[in-house]
């Protein structure tokens, strides 16, 4: 289930880069400082697909980097706080 409680599969990311973190939102130590590691390297690799062709692969389509935050407490962690955290994920990101 994503940030706006629709379900999601595999599918959805067939093509794409995925760059996954495995945490949970009552985490006020580590995992903010981790997230803000994870934007850097997803603006660093986008600007490097855009440098290397606009981010267009071979066959014609768009490549892109999807960040995925995946909880290991979904008891706590609603789509409410999933929404939240996205938006402070987004905040982080500069492309």
């Amino acid at each position: 289930m994503d940030h706006r409680g629709e379900r999601r599969t595999s599918s959805d990311f067939h093509g794409k880069w995925l760059l996954l973190y495995f945490g949970f939102t009552h985490c006020p130590d580590i995992c903010p400082d981790e997230m803000e590691k994870l934007a850097e390297v997803v603006d660093r690799l986008r600007a490097s697909l855009a440098r290397m062709g606009g981010g267009v692969s071979k066959g014609g389509k768009k490549e892109e980097v999807v960040p995925l935050f995946i909880t290991v407490d979904p008891e706590r962690d609603g789509v409410k706080v999933g929404e939240d955290v996205f938006i402070f994920f987004c905040a982080l990101l500069t492309s």
